[in-house]
């Protein structure tokens, strides 16, 4: 973003009942939309509240 502030894809806050209570991340992938989609799944695996949009 500049200088100071980095926001790779891949990162997502972890959020029920509409608080944020901790961040997931993931790297590695050869996009960061594969990034941000395992992410997701992993919030799906805990019943968190999704924040990637599911359009395509």
């Amino acid at each position: 973003m500049n200088g100071e502030i980095l926001i790779p894809g891949g990162g997502l806050p972890i959020e029920f009942g509409g608080e944020v209570v901790g961040g997931i991340g993931v790297g590695g992938a050869p996009g960061t939309h594969l990034d941000d989609a395992c992410a997701q799944e992993g919030l799906d695996a805990i019943g968190a509240a999704p924040k990637v949009s599911r359009s395509k």
